[in-house]
C-alpha cells in the first residue's frame, strides 16, 4: 500500500508541482488550498508526512503545524520555503517541523527528506509505543503489589479468625490478641485495654487484669 503525503499550499501551481514530483517517487498525495482544509483531509488519514507553506489565508503554516502535531506527534511536518523566507522557516522548526524544503523544487532533495521522515517516524512510533508498554508493565508492577498485599492480609485475618474460633475463655482471647498484635507490629511490648461501657474507663488488661475478668 502507497504511503500517503498531504500537500498545502495555497498557490495552486506550487502545489501540483510537488504532488507531481511525490508521485513520481511511488507515493500518493492529497493537496488543500489552506490550512482548515488541510486539517479535513489529515483526519482522513494517516498521512507519511505534510508539506506546508507558511504564509496561506485563514490559517497559517505555523498554526497548521500546532495543529497537526495535536492530533498525532509522530507525523512530520515538512515547510515550503523560498529563498527570503528561510529564516521564517527556521522559527517554524520550533514549532515542531522536521524540515524544509527551498523552492525550485529538486527531485533528489524531495527523495532525501520522505526517506527522511519515513525513519523520523518510525522512531517516533516505536518510541511512542514503548513509552505506552513501559506505562502498562508500570501499572501491572503496581497492581500485582497491591495484590500481594491484599493476599497477606487476608491470609493475616484468616490466621487471626481460625486461632479465635479455637478460644475458651477471654484469657486465651487477650493472649492470642497479644501474640498476633507482636507478629504484625515485629515488636515483643504490646498492651491492650478496655474500655469498661459502664464507667467509661479503660482497663489494662495486664495479667492481673485478666484473672479477675475471669
Amino acid at each position: 500500500m502507497q504511503q500517503k503525503v498531504l500537500i498545502v499550499d495555497d498557490d495552486a501551481g506550487i502545489r501540483d508541482t510537488l504532488s507531481d514530483l511525490v508521485r513520481l517517487l511511488g507515493y500518493s498525495t492529497s493537496t488543500a488550498e489552506n490550512g482548515l482544509k488541510a486539517m479535513e483531509l489529515f483526519d482522513d488519514g494517516p498521512y507519511l508526512c505534510v508539506f506546508t507553506d507558511i504564509m496561506m489565508p485563514k490559517m497559517t503554516g505555523l498554526e497548521l503545524i500546532k495543529e497537526v502535531k495535536a492530533r498525532d506527534v509522530s507525523t512530520p511536518v515538512v515547510v515550503i520555503t523560498g529563498y527570503a523566507s528561510v529564516e521564517m522557516a527556521i522559527d517554524a522548526m520550533k514549532y515542531g517541523a522536521s524540515d524544509f524544503i527551498s523552492k525550485p523544487f529538486k527531485m533528489k532533495q524531495i527523495e532525501f527528506i520522505l526517506k527522511k521522515v519515513e525513519r523520523e517516524k518510525k522512531l517516533l512510533q516505536e518510541n511512542k509505543r514503548f513509552s505506552e508498554e513501559l506505562t502498562l508493565h508500570r501499572l501491572i508492577d503496581h497492581l500485582s503489589g497491591q495484590l500481594e498485599k491484599s493476599v497477606e492480609e487476608i491470609s493475616t485475618l484468616h490466621a487471626i479468625s481460625d486461632k479465635i474460633t479455637r478460644l475458651k475463655g477471654i484469657k486465651d482471647l487477650v493472649n492470642t490478641m497479644v501474640d498476633v498484635a507482636g507478629e504484625i507490629l515485629d515488636t515483643a511490648d504490646v498492651c491492650f485495654y478496655l474500655l469498661d461501657g459502664a464507667t467509661g474507663k479503660f482497663i489494662d488488661l495486664d495479667s492481673g487484669s485478666i484473672a479477675e475478668l475471669n
